[in-house]
Parts: C-alpha cells; structure tokens; sequence
C-alpha cells in the first residue's frame, strides 16, 4: 500500500513538472509573425524558435538573441531627467547639499540601473579628483566655488548637466584638531633657532599633558618567555605520548612471537626462569652484534632476571613484569607463569600454545581494523577528487552551450 502511493506521488508530480514546463515554453515572446521585444532596462533575452523551410523539407531549432526595444524621444527625455534628478540626490554626501561639501562626493558612471553612462568634469580637477575625494590643501576657508559637468549618454544620445559646487575644509575635530595643531606648532618651530624646543601645554582647547614613553620590550620579552615554556612543555608531553604510543604498538607486536617462544622452549622440558635467560641471551647476542635494535618487551625481561638474582623471588618478579607492561595480554602472561610456580601442575606449553593462537589471531584482526580505518581516512580524498574531475567535465561544457 505504501509503495503503491509513491507510484502515485512521482506520477503527479512529473505531470505537474511536465505541465508547467509546457505552459512556459509555449509561444515564448511570439506574436503573430513577429517576436516581442522587452521593456527598455529589460536587457538582451534569448529564445528558441522551430524553424521549418517546407520548400527544402528541413526544419530545426533556431536560437534567437532579441535587443530591449529603445526609448523614444519623450521616453528619453524623462530617463535623462530621472537620471539628474537621480545626481542631485546622490551627489553629495549625507547631510550635506551642493553649496556645501566638505567630503567625498559621489561620481557613478552609470544612472538608472545602468542605462544612462556618465561622464564627469570638474573646473577645479585639483579640488575635486576622479574618484570624487576632496583635495584639503587647495581648497580656501572661505570656500572654493567650482562647476561639476555631467555628460549623460543613452544609445547615442546625449545630454549635459551643469551645476555649481562649493567645497568648504573638512572640519577637524577632537584628536585630530590637535594632531593638526601640534604639526603645524612644530614647523614653525623648526624655522627658529632655539636650542631647546618647548612642548606646549595647551593645544585646540585642551590641555595636553607629556611624558616619555616606557618602552614594553621586558613586558615582551616575559611574555614570549612565558610561550617558550608552555610550547617547550606541550612539546615535551608530546614526545612523551608519541613515546608511550610507539612502545605500546612495540609491546603488542612482539607479544605473539614472544609467547610462542615461550610456548616451544616449555614443551622443550626448560624451566620458566631458564626461558627467560635464553630469550634474554639471544637478545644481547644480537644487540651485541648489531643485528637488532633495543626492544622494550626484551628489556623489561632483562629486568625480571636482574630482579630475580637480587634476591626478589619469581613470582613477585613476574607480577611485577606484568604491572610495568601495562598491557592485558602481558598481564595475562604473567598470571599463567604465577598459577604454574603456585601450582606446579603441567600444561602449561600447551596454554601458552593456545595463547599464541589468540595473540596472532588478534594481531590479524587488529591489521584488519588498520587497514579499515585507512579506507575510511582515504575516502575524503577520493570524493574531493571525484568533485574535481566531475567540475572539470561540466565546466568547459556548460562555457560551450553559453556559447551556442
């Protein structure tokens, strides 16, 4: 029943995709014989059309660029006064008007949504940039008069619009009144001769207070101590785990191979403590030979046998191998090596045996998950460069149909 309403559900929805489809590809801009052009502002549209030649029995689609249809001339003669009324608005900054500018004044090169084009001219270019900034060092205190010219073009058309400007000097306030005080205070100093230079102890209404400037180099330079030591501590704890890391991954490795040997060598008939010093005597053989690294799982057995000729006696030797290895396969170990001295019952090489089964077994697992997890770890960089390849396909063909 469920699925049954889906069928219906996909089977409305394409009819209503499929109907207004129809409805806004039919008769696109045709009228009788002709093709409707759009409102001036509209822009360029561009339609298909069948062309059909009986004569030849051909037909095919026929893509047709179509203009915005033009003012005409009492149209363009109020888009013209639009777009200075559209000047006088924005022509000055806010709060202020045309017989008053003392900041940047607005010069758009084009009005009314981009159909009129506008070209600008100042009498006084020095007052009045390009850009519409204004020049503070020509422009007088009582005022500068100048005339802005706006040429505005339409397809052709032109029209001009002339009007007078007053540019006053930006008025300064607060800091930087007494910023432009000081300075000019300080060049006229320089042209005197005197031996010492007086600073003033009132400048623009205010009073002004100096004192020489502490340098913050110490400040600095503990602060950047500081941020010495916690990048050297945070490098340090950092060592310290990849450390713990890499013996840890070290331990479980050699574990199996570990109790394998454990397994053959008691099945041999030698004792446990005798295990240990011909694994340990072949580990410093090598060592000594420079065929094998230090190993950590070696070293800590080394220890058990030093603490066992100290006069501490096997069992404790082995709980403590166990506890320094922090690892539960070593914990285990250690506990079927304590159970046999307590016990002294055999079958202990052949659960050593079916230890080492399950130590390899789990060590093929663990490589499992590895490489699981490296698979899971590559799978963003496949989809990024999926999205790569698939926007260098569309690209160049979505640039190709623009084109057609």
């Amino acid at each position: 029943m469920k699925r049954k309403r889906y069928y219906v559900c996909v089977v409305l929805i394409t009819l209503l995709l499929a109907a207004a489809s129809f409805w806004m590809d039919e008769g696109e801009g045709i009228e009788g014989e002709g093709v409707a052009r759009g409102s001036p502002g509209e822009g360029e549209k561009e339609i298909s059309l069948c062309l059909e030649v009986p004569e030849l029995g051909e037909e095919e689609t026929y893509r047709l660029t179509i203009g915005e249809r033009a003012y005409t001339q009492e149209e363009r003669e109020e888009l013209f006064l639009r777009g200075v009324a559209e000047i006088e608005r924005g022509f000055a900054a806010e709060g202020e008007d045309t017989g008053h500018i003392t900041k940047q004044v607005n010069l758009p090169e084009t009005l009314q949504n981009g159909q009129i084009d506008v070209e600008w001219s100042v009498g006084e270019p020095e007052v009045i940039g390009f850009d519409g900034n204004i020049d503070q060092e020509y422009v007088e205190e009582s005022g500068t008069m100048t005339t802005v010219c706006a040429k505005l073009s339409y397809r052709g058309y032109e029209y001009l619009y002339e009007f007078p400007v007053c540019v006053y000097p930006e008025a300064v306030e607060g800091m930087d009144a007494v910023k432009k005080e000081l300075q000019e205070y300080f060049e006229e100093k320089e042209l005197l001769g005197d031996k010492e230079l007086a600073l003033p102890q009132k400048m623009g209404g205010y009073k002004l207070k100096w004192e020489t400037k502490k340098e913050r180099t110490p400040l600095l330079i503990l602060g950047l101590g500081v941020i010495a030591l916690f990048a050297v501590h945070y490098s340090a704890y950092e060592a310290d785990i990849k450390k713990r890391v890499r013996r840890r991954r070290e331990l479980e490795r050699e574990y199996p191979v570990m109790v394998s040997q454990f397994a053959l060598l008691i099945g041999a008939g030698m004792t446990i403590k005798s295990v240990f010093e011909r694994i340990t005597e072949q580990y410093t053989r090598s060592l000594a030979q420079k065929k094998q690294k230090r190993n950590a799982l070696y070293e800590e057995m080394l220890i058990v046998l030093r603490r066992i000729s100290d006069g501490v006696g096997e069992r404790k030797a082995y709980e403590e191998f166990g506890d320094r290895l922090e690892l539960a396969p070593y914990r285990r170990f250690s506990m079927l090596l304590i159970q046999n001295l307590q016990k002294g019952s055999g079958g202990l090489g052949e659960t050593l045996e079916k230890e080492a089964d399950r130590a390899f077994e789990e060590r093929k697992n663990q490589a499992k998950r590895k490489g699981e997890e490296a698979g899971i770890k590559l799978l963003l960089p496949m989809m990024l460069m999926l999205f790569v390849i698939i926007a260098i396909m569309l690209i160049p063909a979505c640039m190709t149909m623009e084109m057609y």
